[in-house]
């Protein structure tokens, strides 16, 4: 189950994309609606490897298009930010698949 409402930075993000781009993130967000921590068999997800022991959750909705979410402590999940997988570059975050 995804938190509502959507957090400002996701609609800031979504407002920035184009129709096509926003309907390919609003079908993503379905995808992982019901993400489970235990079944990380979608190939489209995978975890981002951050310096605390919190866990962030990357998923590749196309070639260029990430969306980073967590799951809170409801099991609910908490949708982060939608990034272009050129802008992790700048990061130093080539590995990103």
């Amino acid at each position: 189950m995804i938190n509502s409402p959507l957090p400002k930075s996701i609609e800031i993000a979504l407002d920035s994309l184009s129709k096509d781009d926003q309907k390919k993130v609003h079908i993503a967000i379905l995808q992982i609606e019901n993400f489970q921590v235990s079944d990380l068999s979608n190939p489209r997800i995978q975890i981002f490897k951050t310096n605390s022991n919190k866990k962030i959750y990357v998923y590749r909705v196309d070639e260029s298009l990430r969306l980073f979410f967590e799951i809170n402590s409801n099991n609910e999940v908490e949708l982060i930010d939608i990034v272009r997988k050129e802008r992790l570059a700048v990061f130093g975050k080539k590995d990103l698949f």
